[in-house]
């Protein structure tokens, strides 16, 4: 479906936005669809709803994993992974995440931005490593760095590593 997006810079109804960015999507279509249906709404406003509609179904599309979920895909990746260790990620912006529904929902994006395939200089010219593992042999590793080792990959966290 193609949208206008001109249509964005038409303000939503105060209790749209507020539903929207609570992230409650379920009632916020109940409330479009009641809008939609009213013939005293204008058209503008109706097209601006229908936008707002479809962008709430991208973001429940792109934020598909709840908390138990996410958890499960970092513990069969990463040895010895922590549900501390997730709200670290969570708390300090690493990890994107955003409440869908009364729910903690993470982006389906979420674990390659953990995963780090740093530049390979083990061929004397600098090259991406095709697969994560066995790159400890060919990456210079030192105390201060933010890689570690995990299940033969590695993993980069902003906060500063995670435990072993």
């Amino acid at each position: 479906m193609l949208l206008d997006l001109s249509y964005l810079s038409y303000p939503l109804p105060p209790d749209i936005q507020r539903l929207y960015e609570a992230g409650d999507f379920a009632r916020m279509e109940r409330v479009i669809r009641l809008r939609l249906d009213d013939p005293r709404v204008p058209e503008a406003l109706k097209a601006r709803l229908r936008v707002q509609t479809e962008l709430a179904y991208e973001i429940l599309r792109a934020y598909p994993y709840t908390q138990a979920q996410m958890l499960e895909i970092l513990q069969s990746h990463v040895k010895d992974f922590e549900e501390e260790e997730l709200e670290t990620l969570r708390d300090d912006g690493t990890l994107d995440w955003r409440y869908v529904n009364g729910e903690v929902r993470f982006k389906n994006n979420a674990l390659s931005g953990l995963v780090y395939r740093p530049l390979c200089h083990c061929a004397g010219t600098p090259h991406r490593r095709q697969s994560v593992t066995n790159v400890m042999a060919c990456t210079p590793q030192s105390p201060r760095s933010p890689l570690r080792k995990y299940s033969g990959m590695f993993v980069t966290v902003r906060y500063g590593g995670m435990k072993r």
